[in-house]
């Protein structure tokens, strides 16, 4: 099972550190340098970003553009 731990910083338009638990340790997942951007159902733009694991696996974070 995969798990993800995200720390949230203090400042709102800061971005979170995304760590992906293993079996053997902790890996810092790296963020993707361009979002996605995504109409949401009321209209408000989306930015929906990528963090990736060395490993390979990747943790989706959506926030309001």
């Amino acid at each position: 099972m995969t798990e993800w731990i995200v720390t949230t910083p203090d400042e709102p338009r800061a971005f979170p550190e995304v760590r992906h638990r293993h079996p053997n340790g902790m890996m810092i997942a790296v963020r993707d340098h361009t979002p996605e951007i995504v109409q949401e159902l009321h209209g408000t733009p989306m930015a929906r970003w990528a963090f990736r694991c060395p490993c390979g696996s990747t943790y989706v974070l959506e926030r309001p553009r």
